[in-house]
């Protein structure tokens, strides 16, 4: 039997990987790495089924779904998203709800999922975040004491440094995606757990981050969800984990003390949902489908469908650049409409002001040319007499009115 994981190739946040990792953790064995935005394309070494947990965020490229005929799929801690980078929205999951239809109940990590896939009659439970099954390490506790700051605003760091005396380490979940991809995924499973056991044997962490917070509670250590509700991002994937949480807007925060940030301990709320995940993958990875008969020959697929399939993503990638490149023009010369209409209003509102400021300086120019006429129709005897008359005419105008 072979097994699959979901992955992100090219993330720049490290949140992505830590789901991965915890999907990892949950099989008896890698043997494929299946890159989310192309499951369509993916192909095992040999004609056969490969277990794969759908795990994470679907999709950003969602025209490359439905998965390739190998995957044989366990939909669990799945995000369904309307946000896709073509703009197509829900309309893949209603176009694809038989698919979907084959592998129900669908594992959802947040309510706002399966509202979508509610609204398409697709059989849907919430499953939670697969990082809620993470365990702790068996490591030594430091036996120096730290806050973990990740991904807050200054002013929340400067907060904690001021109200305490113990070391405050800042991090960031943001990648280099271009240094990340030339990494194995080995190496970037450990870079995971270097980042897990310094969140484990800290103090307190305090963060913005989702999958910094829930990997937390599931490791134990005390986490305090900085939460903005502004983001566009927030009911989608963070309000259905609130339950689970400490959490505190920025103003909120800034009010506490040292004594109210020590008091906060983690609730047991998410035990149920980790024992829940625990066992729907273990049951769920017991069984494979084996009737290989119905799967395409390897080298056919391949000619007929992934090369072909290259192509069309290499035309799309064009086609998206080129609409980059036109709306950031658009947005430039909106920019510049803006600021011109706004320079517009301000000398409508200002029209006195601004007309006395126009005659003041032309009187300037007028007077300044008339100190030095002899001189000045002599350097340039044609154009300066048309600068002359031209402010004569400035200047009668304005002792006219």
């Amino acid at each position: 039997m072979k097994y699959g994981i979901i992955v992100f190739n090219n993330t720049e946040n490290i949140g992505d990987d830590i789901q991965s990792y915890a999907a990892y953790k949950l099989l008896p064995k890698v043997d494929y790495y299946v890159e989310r935005e192309h499951i369509d394309t993916f192909f095992p070494n040999e004609k056969e089924y490969v277990k794969v947990i759908m795990n994470g965020w679907f999709m950003h490229y969602k025209h490359n779904f439905i998965p390739s005929p190998y995957i044989d799929p366990l939909f669990i801690s799945t995000h369904f998203s309307s946000y896709d980078t073509y703009g197509i929205s829900n309309e893949w999951i209603k176009e694809n709800k038989n698919y979907l239809n084959k592998y129900t109940p669908i594992g959802c990590r947040d309510k706002n999922s399966k509202k979508i896939l509610d609204s398409f009659d697709i059989d849907s439970y919430v499953s939670g975040c697969i990082t809620l099954t993470l365990d702790r390490f068996k490591i030594k506790k430091s036996s120096e004491k730290y806050i973990c700051c990740v991904d807050v605003e200054d002013k929340i760091t400067k907060h904690v440094e001021k109200i305490t005396d113990i070391k405050v380490i800042t991090k960031t979940h943001k990648l280099n995606s271009k240094q990340n991809t030339k990494l194995s995924y080995e190496e970037r499973f450990n870079n995971v757990e270097k980042l897990l056991k310094l969140y484990q044997n800290a103090k307190l962490v305090i963060t913005s981050r989702l999958h910094c917070a829930l990997p937390c509670i599931a490791i134990g250590t005390p986490v305090i969800l900085i939460k903005d509700e502004k983001s566009i991002y927030y009911n989608d994937r963070i309000n259905s984990f609130l339950e689970y949480l400490n959490y505190y807007s920025e103003e909120e925060f800034l009010n506490l003390n040292i004594k109210d940030i020590f008091k906060i301990k983690n609730s047991n709320l998410h035990l149920d949902a980790r024992k829940n995940l625990l066992n729907k993958v273990a049951e769920g990875i017991k069984t494979i489908s084996t009737n290989t008969a119905l799967l395409p020959e390897i080298n056919v697929f391949k000619n007929l469908y992934v090369n072909r399939k290259k192509k069309i993503d290499k035309l799309l990638d064009v086609m998206l650049i080129n609409y980059k490149e036109k709306y950031n023009d658009n947005l430039n010369n909106q920019k510049a409409a803006q600021y011109w209409e706004e320079q517009y209003n301000m000398l409508l509102k200002n029209k006195d002001e601004a007309l006395k400021q126009n005659d003041d300086y032309w009187k300037k120019q007028f007077n300044d040319l008339l100190k030095d006429k002899e001189l000045a129709v002599k350097i340039n005897d044609d154009y300066w007499r048309k600068e002359y008359n031209q402010l004569l005419d400035k200047l009668n105008n304005i002792n006219k009115e």
